[in-house]
Order: C-alpha cells, then sequence, then structure tokens
C-alpha cells in the first residue's frame, strides 16, 4: 500500500494598505510668489518622512509642505529641479518625484557707508553726538532697479508722536545722507523693487559712538584691609556712553583677574582679596 505524503508550506501574504499605496505618489504642486515658492504633496500621511531637496546643493527641509526662498538676484528668471523624497515608517514604502521650478529673480540690495567705515563711526561727542552719515548704492543690479525705499533706523517727533525715517527714492538713486542725532546702534533696513515688481531687503547696523567712553570706579570702604577682604566698587559716570562700549575691570595681582561687562556694567563690582600685596 502506497502512503501520500503532503507538506504544508506556510504562505504569508503581505498586504499594504490601500492608503499608504495610494499615498506613495511623491507628485506635488508648487505656488510661486516672486523668488518664493510653497511646495505641496499629493497626498499626506503623518506615518510618512518626506524630504524636500531644493535644487542648490545641500538646501532641504522634512517639512510636510515648506516655502523656500531662493536668492538669484537679477530681473530675469532662474530653475531649479526640485525632488520630494517619501518614505513611510513600517511598511517600508519609498517613492520620489521631481519637477523643474520656475522663480523670478530679486534685485541686489547693497549699499556702502562713505565716512564710516565698517558702518561704525567713533568721532561723535558725547556733548554733540551729531553725524552725517553718507551711503552709495553698491547694487549689483542697479540698471534693472525701479525703486529703493531707505529706514534709516530712528524716528523724528511730527505732531506728538515719533515717526520713523523712511525715504524713498527711484531708479537713478546714487547715494543719500542722514543726520544721527544720538550715540546708539542703529539698524538701517534698504529693500529694492526691480522692474519685474520683485524686491528685496538688506540689513545695515550702523554705530554712532564716541572714540572717548567716561567710567568712574570708586571703593565703598577703606583701602587697607586683611586677606579675605571682600571689596565694594561703585561704578559710575557710564550712563552716557554708547550701547556697544565694553568695560574692563583688571586686578593687579598675581593671576592678573579680568572681569569684562557689556553696555550699561552693573553698578557695583566686589571682588575678594584672597592675596596679600
Amino acid at each position: 500500500m502506497k502512503k501520500l505524503l503532503i507538506t504544508l508550506i506556510p504562505l504569508i501574504q503581505f498586504i499594504v494598505p490601500t492608503s499608504l499605496q495610494a499615498q506613495c505618489d511623491a507628485s506635488f504642486t508648487t505656488s510661486v510668489d516672486c523668488n518664493c515658492v510653497t511646495f505641496t504633496p499629493t497626498f499626506v500621511d503623518s506615518s510618512c518622512t518626506y524630504t524636500w531637496d531644493f535644487g542648490l546643493g545641500g538646501e532641504v527641509s522634512n517639512e510636510v509642505s515648506p516655502t523656500f526662498c531662493y536668492s538669484f538676484t537679477g530681473n530675469g528668471v532662474s530653475s531649479v529641479n526640485v525632488n520630494l523624497g517619501i518614505e513611510c515608517s513600517g511598511s517600508g514604502i519609498t517613492c520620489d518625484s521631481s519637477i523643474n521650478v520656475t522663480v523670478q529673480q530679486v534685485p541686489d540690495a547693497q549699499l556702502e557707508p562713505l565716512n564710516a567705515a565698517g558702518w561704525l563711526n567713533c568721532r561723535a561727542d558725547i556733548n554733540n553726538p551729531n553725524f552725517t552719515l553718507l551711503v552709495e548704492n553698491t547694487s549689483t543690479t542697479a540698471s534693472t532697479n525701479q525703486t529703493y525705499i531707505i529706514n534709516w533706523g530712528d524716528s523724528t517727533l511730527v505732531n506728538g508722536q515719533m515717526v520713523a525715517n523712511i525715504e524713498t527714492f527711484d531708479g537713478t538713486f546714487a547715494n543719500a545722507s542722514h543726520l544721527y542725532q544720538q550715540l546708539l546702534t542703529y539698524e538701517i533696513i534698504v529693500t529694492v523693487i526691480g522692474q519685474n515688481g520683485c524686491s528685496t531687503s538688506q540689513a545695515y547696523t550702523f554705530i554712532n559712538g564716541s572714540a572717548n567712553p567716561d567710567i568712574g570706579l570708586e571703593l565703598d570702604g577703606t583701602s587697607n584691609e586683611c586677606i579675605g577682604y571682600m571689596g565694594r566698587f561703585i561704578i559710575s559716570n557710564t550712563e552716557d556712553n554708547p550701547p556697544f562700549t565694553r568695560y574692563l575691570i583688571r586686578i593687579d595681582n598675581d593671576d592678573r583677574d579680568s572681569f569684562f561687562f557689556n553696555h550699561p556694567p552693573p553698578d557695583t563690582f566686589e571682588y575678594d582679596f584672597n592675596t596679600g600685596s
């Protein structure tokens, strides 16, 4: 009598959920506003990771729907190849898609100071802080720039209200000047609008300062004390110094201890004299 041998082989079938199958469509749409682009994937699933490569050799994002602004200068257009890669956890499904995106170029907003190297003036005086800053238009896209707007970073009292000092220049703008009346740090913002309607802004930090800041240091106590004495010093006469001033207190001991403070410094300074002199 012959025997029939039957072998059972288990069959494992992995079924990818329909939602994930549909989700791994890495196509996407774009919304372009001059040089800024908002990228939106066709399908969104919280179990998936999105990797956007904006086509600049290293600029990436893992946001689901990022907005990225390109910095191509000029008055024409530029094209980049943008890639979206999707990887879904658990299922191991991956897919990607690339498209060419065309963005408009933006103007260049460069200014150079003519009488304050490095945007720093140290020739003002505490008693007379007035300084007229001279600037030159050094934009590389000057031939196609249409409008310049300069916010000088200070304000003027007009009808009882402080109003920002902002000037507008046309496409022929070459240089300008502005009077500063306080020893302060100012943020100058230059906005340039090109013939294509796109704009860009650049900020510059200008310091109107004095070469001779003031300071007073007085011991609050007696100078003839024992080792271990906690000396307390009163710092004064610094209120009119410009905001970028730095202060150094150096102790004339074997270690040459040094202490730095930014403006404004503390009202007092304490030091433990643990060695004799």
